[in-house]
């Protein structure tokens, strides 16, 4: 994030394993003018997508997360399962990346309709591991809100 921030002249987005106010806190002194959350949300009342898969955020832990798609397409950071796993396999073994589309494809409709967490796919971030509660946006918000403040004054101490 500095380096982006001495590079550029527009406002800096910082984005990645930021789930609470000490990671926006984090942020802001590495001079982001904002901060993207992306997973945290994930596991809120709000979001639309199905119970088992927020069960799953709210359940990893620190190393719960694998990265696919490096060596085909866009990667992507998603829990460890057994569709990650597959997936995992079918890139080491030289398969196009319109075979892998195709079946990343049918793992996210699996789990989009049927709530499957060991063949679906379930893109979060690694911010999951800091993930521990279902809450409401505004209850998310509220939390990094008032945090940001007692981390800042904890700081000067």
């Amino acid at each position: 994030v500095p380096q982006v921030v001495d590079a550029v002249e527009i406002p800096v987005i910082a984005a990645g394993g930021i789930a609470d106010a000490r990671g926006v806190a984090a942020a802001f002194a590495l001079g982001a003018e904002g901060v993207q959350m992306g997973t945290r949300f994930l596991a809120t009342h709000e979001c639309p997508i199905h119970a088992n898969y927020k069960a799953a955020i709210l359940s990893a832990g620190d190393t719960a997360t694998t990265v696919t798609g490096r060596k085909s397409f866009i990667s992507a950071r998603v829990l460890k399962n057994e569709f990650s796993k597959r997936v995992l396999e079918i890139e080491d073994s030289g398969n196009s990346a319109e075979g892998i589309g195709e079946f990343i494809g049918f793992g996210r409709l699996k789990l989009a309709v049927e709530g499957d967490v060991e063949q679906g796919s379930l893109m979060c971030g690694a911010a999951a591991g800091l993930i521990t509660e279902l809450a409401s946006v505004g209850d998310v918000i509220r939390g990094i809100v008032d945090g940001y403040g007692k981390v800042v004054e904890g700081l000067g101490e």
